[in-house]
């Protein structure tokens, strides 16, 4: 499900987007544990489609925010 919520998400887009966007709607919840597991999943998945030649990941600084678009 990550892999195509990202893939639906850049299939048009080519400019550069907050990879948190593209987390589930429901993580406004308390559950720290939750929520941090979940965008580690996410990365991995976006780590998978940089792997496959379909998207560049950008970060410009440590702990900063994590970049993606397609790749051009």
């Amino acid at each position: 499900p990550k892999l195509y919520r990202i893939k639906k998400g850049m299939s048009e887009e080519k400019n550069w987007k907050q990879l948190s966007m593209f987390l589930p709607d429901h993580l406004l919840n308390e559950d720290l544990i939750y929520n941090c597991s979940v965008l580690a999943s996410t990365f991995s998945a976006s780590l998978e489609l940089v792997k496959s030649g379909e998207i560049e990941i950008s970060q410009k600084k440590a702990f900063g925010e994590i970049m993606i678009r397609k790749k051009k």
